[in-house]
């Protein structure tokens, strides 16, 4: 490094080739990482909240179609056609603010059988 007030050419480039590299060392990118996340939609429909931007919500027509819990049966097997597809992480996302009693036993026995058969983050 330059320690003089004047520096000659020779150590002003050899400065500036020192700093340009070091630069170039800490601006380098992290490599790139892709994780394919996929949900799944558990219940649909007549959700309690009333949110203006949700076509869930029971406080609105939206002609979407709504239905009760999932079978666990479909859950895994949309969990392993998607598994093989490259997915790494899979999910179970419902309408509303909570499950009932038995809606939430049918979901931690699925979260439980897809932990058990597939490889993918839950």
């Amino acid at each position: 490094m330059c320690t003089k007030n004047r520096c000659n050419a020779h150590e002003m480039h050899t400065e500036c080739t020192r700093l340009k590299g070091s630069i170039t060392i800490q601006n380098k990118p992290a490599p790139l990482q892709s994780w394919f996340s996929f949900i799944i939609n558990g219940r649909s429909g007549r959700c309690t909240e009333d949110c203006k931007f949700c076509a869930q919500s029971a406080h609105h027509c939206t002609g979407i179609e709504e239905y009760a819990f999932l079978d666990k049966h479909q859950i895994v097997t949309e969990c392993n056609h998607n598994e093989k597809q490259g997915v790494h992480r899979f999910a179970i996302v419902t309408a509303g603010r909570r499950l009932n009693g038995d809606e939430f036993e049918k979901a931690l026995d699925t979260y439980r059988t897809l932990s058990c058969e597939n490889h993918v983050g839950l």
